[in-house]
């Protein structure tokens, strides 16, 4: 029996409808609100500077959080925290492979997407690498650049050119830290 008690009626009407049904439901909240990405995080003691991390989001305003608690409900994992400190919005996100792996992938395995079946595809296929351990090699490195920057509308809002990545991993540099912005 569900223990889990939500302030809004409604949100229990959707922890307690058979699982296929509320399957189907997150999975077409997803593909209206979700995303799928993967981050390059500059780090001094990985291998090629900075660290792979694929990353599953869900946003809703704050009037709404109860939504992204029941993401979390059913995944049994992530964060719900702020978008931004300058942005009200909230979002739940799930990171690190494992989770990834886990409890992301099979549930939309599950309940497939349609709007962002291509970028959950591609997506999966990182994370598939990555547990392969292809990351740690040049050319599985660059397999996985290459595969997010096709991701979410060509990774228009990444800080840095692919190109750039490329030429680190390449020439066995490693990724500078980003300078520190002031406010």
């Amino acid at each position: 029996m569900n223990t889990y008690r939500f302030k809004k009626p409604y949100y229990e009407r959707l922890i307690n409808m058979p699982l296929r049904n509320l399957g189907y439901y997150l999975a077409g909240f997803v593909d209206g609100e979700g995303c799928f990405s993967v981050s390059f995080s500059y780090h001094q003691t990985a291998r090629h500077g900075f660290f792979v991390n694929p990353i599953f989001q869900v946003y809703q305003h704050p009037n709404h959080r109860e939504i992204l608690e029941v993401f979390q409900w059913v995944f049994k994992t992530g964060k719900i925290r702020r978008k931004s400190p300058t942005n009200n919005g909230l979002v739940y996100c799930v990171d690190g492979n494992r989770n990834i792996i886990e409890k992301v992938v099979p549930f939309f395995e599950k309940f497939p997407l349609a709007v962002k079946a291509n970028d959950f595809s591609k997506f999966k296929k990182i994370t598939n690498l990555i547990l392969e351990k292809k990351h740690h090699t040049k050319e599985g490195m660059i397999e996985i650049i290459n595969i997010a920057y096709t991701m979410n509308a060509q990774g228009k809002q990444r800080a840095r050119p692919k190109s750039d990545l490329i030429k680190i991993v390449e020439n066995n540099q490693t990724l500078q830290k980003p300078p520190e912005t002031t406010r």
